[in-house]
């Protein structure tokens, strides 16, 4: 029998990266999206993978997905907790953001993958592991060589909810290891493929690995969280950056 996997976030540079890889090796997956028209994208590229369509920011709309889950997929083994939403991300001019920005990001990167974890925890009795997907800036400030203006920083209120997410990964960790549910969550440095040449040579130029990471590399790091070769691990987050926070 297939082992499933619940990826949320499904159609984004990560999430669709996700789910072709963990299809590839067989796995049954089960991703989500706010839009149909991407879902429908993913879907006629990866035909194996199954779709729900889910605002989780929408109550009727998280219960109605909820419902679902239970009714056609109440054998999920693995969760990546992988959704977000760019809408939440702009700064003004002095490279800050508003009191709204601050808390739907929030809402986005740490009480969602809390809502939705404490879910499967409660009600999936297959339940094995969580993963996070998190970022290098929620262990760093951003570079202000990288940069060109306050307000094309990397956004605060994504880099602050994001070291909430490492905090909430330990807290899950310790509670849901009485079912021996394993909770870890993974820093990714910055990807190719969604900035300017400029860019990538900044960020290559001040990164100790000189490059940015490759989509391709998003999924190893995932993979081994929840194999059984990682059992041990438990409650970490793995810093996958290429070196970037080395220095």
């Amino acid at each position: 029998m297939k082992r499933k996997i619940l990826i949320t976030g499904g159609t984004g540079l990560i999430g669709s990266e996700l789910v072709k890889k963990f299809a590839e090796d067989d796995f049954h997956v089960l991703f989500t999206s706010r839009s149909i028209d991407n879902a429908k994208r993913i879907k006629k590229s990866i035909p194996e993978a199954d779709y729900l369509i889910v605002d989780f920011t929408d109550n009727e709309s998280f219960g109605f997905f909820k419902n679902n889950l239970s009714k056609d997929h109440s054998d999920i083994s693995y969760l990546i907790n992988n959704a977000r939403n760019i809408d939440n991300l702009e700064l003004d001019d002095d490279g800050r953001c508003s009191s709204s920005a601050m808390n739907n990001e929030y809402y986005m990167n740490v009480i969602v993958p809390y809502n939705l974890s404490n879910y499967l925890y409660d009600s999936f009795t297959q339940l094995e592991a969580i993963v996070n997907v998190s970022s290098q800036y929620s262990l760093v400030a951003p570079n202000s060589r990288l940069y060109k203006g306050a307000n094309k920083s990397s956004p605060i209120q994504y880099n602050s909810s994001k070291a909430s997410l490492n905090h909430l990964t330990k807290e899950l960790a310790v509670k849901y290891v009485q079912k021996n549910v394993r909770v870890n969550c993974v820093a990714f440095g910055g990807f190719s493929g969604r900035v300017s040449k400029e860019f990538e040579a900044r960020y290559s130029d001040i990164s100790p690995g000189k490059r940015m990471l490759d989509i391709k590399e998003a999924y190893g790091p995932i993979k081994f969280l929840i194999d059984s070769d990682s059992l041990p691990i438990n409650g970490q987050t793995i810093i996958a950056d290429a070196g970037w926070t080395l220095w």
